[in-house]
């Protein structure tokens, strides 16, 4: 089904998505992409592949990762609906940066080639001030890891990392996360061991459940206390030991 005919609910084109762009701007740019799907385990992009303009998340959950010289994954983020999942190259000799590999059993993007971009951006500044907008949330998470790595322990890293997550799928009800244990601990820069103890201390605690890949968010408030506690125990106590590894 062409992207045409289905801008009124996409988080992309539609007033107040992505782009945030008028009713009557989003048919006009859905004819410059195209709509690609694909199933849990498809690649939408790969490392090293030839740039193609940008894509933005539709429908699904897709995961980046980059790969070392050795050929292993390394996730760095979980892209939603309505987010950049390829397109960040710039300089690099027009290729793409990182992978992005499709999380959930039905992932759709829509892609907007290179070959329209130049006409794209031209035409939509909506688009312009979005793609802008998009990298530097992207820059800001990575700033906020970096952060987190240096100065918080495991468990609070985990606190704030699933309440992110839940807040940018929007979810109502109790929020289900998929996430399987090497990708949590890549999010949170730990081994897997210290991922899993960091996810059992929660669910002792009943803030969280699990179920298999599943991350289901029992008690927000009390994921809240956990992320923002520790930070303010140390603003009193003075510097902490560092985070758990």
């Amino acid at each position: 089904m062409p992207l045409e005919s289905r801008c009124t609910d996409c988080p992309v084109l539609a007033p107040g998505g992505a782009f945030g762009l008028r009713e009557a701007d989003a048919a006009r740019l859905a004819a410059y992409g195209r709509s690609v799907s694909r199933r849990r385990g498809e690649h939408v992009v790969r490392q090293g592949d030839p740039r193609d303009g940008f894509r933005v998340l539709r429908r699904g959950v897709v995961r980046v990762y980059l790969l070392d010289d050795d050929g292993n994954e390394h996730t760095v983020r979980l892209a939603l609906p309505g987010e950049l999942v390829s397109g960040c190259s710039g300089g690099r000799n027009d290729l793409e940066c990182y992978s992005a590999v499709a999380e959930t059993e039905e992932v759709e993007v829509c892609h907007f080639p290179e070959s329209a971009m130049e006409r794209l951006l031209e035409e939509f500044a909506a688009v312009r001030k979005g793609l802008v907008r998009m990298l530097e949330d992207n820059l800001a998470q990575a700033y906020e890891r970096l952060h987190g790595l240096a100065f918080t322990g495991s468990r609070q890293r985990l606190a704030r990392l699933l309440l992110r997550l839940a807040e940018r799928q929007g979810s109502s009800g109790e929020p289900v996360l998929m996430l399987p244990r090497q990708h949590l601990a890549d999010l949170l820069g730990v081994t897997r061991e210290t991922a899993v103890r960091a996810l059992t201390s929660l669910r002792e605690q009943g803030l969280v459940r699990t179920r298999g890949r599943q991350v289901i968010l029992a008690d927000l408030e009390g994921l809240r206390r956990v992320a923002m506690g520790e930070r303010d125990r140390r603003s009193r106590s003075g510097p902490v030991s560092p985070p758990e590894r």
